[in-house]
């Protein structure tokens, strides 16, 4: 059985609404799971729909949001690459302003992602 991506955002809802005041790891993941909850379904939308070619490595942040940032699906590509950077940001930064609004905000537009491939 696969796995439902969309689980992952679950998940980041769950981390950034665990309490009245979460942890800063709490929302760093948040942000974390909500990016890859609408990259791999992005992925797998456009590999089972649209004949994407990846090759399940690091090239594929670039393979899949350059895919969706032309066509119909366009609005995709920006919310992915936003996404990204947040991810990076999240992931790789020593300090992180407004976690808590950032991890909202992502939240917000993983959803508004995977929305728009279901229509």
């Amino acid at each position: 059985m696969n796995f439902n991506w969309e689980d992952y955002l679950s998940l980041a809802r769950r981390l950034r609404d665990q309490n009245t005041n979460p942890d800063e790891s709490a929302l760093r993941s948040a942000v974390s799971r909500a990016f890859f909850s609408a990259f791999c379904k992005a992925r797998n939308f456009g590999r089972d729909n649209e004949n994407l070619q990846v090759r399940g490595n690091v090239d594929d942040y670039g393979i899949v949001i350059a895919h969706f940032s032309k066509g119909k699906r366009a609005k995709v590509g920006t919310l992915l690459g936003e996404l990204r950077q947040w991810r990076n940001l999240c992931d790789y930064s020593d300090s992180v302003n407004n976690l808590h609004t950032l991890a909202t905000q992502a939240l917000f537009e993983a959803q508004k992602a995977i929305d728009i491939l279901k229509t």
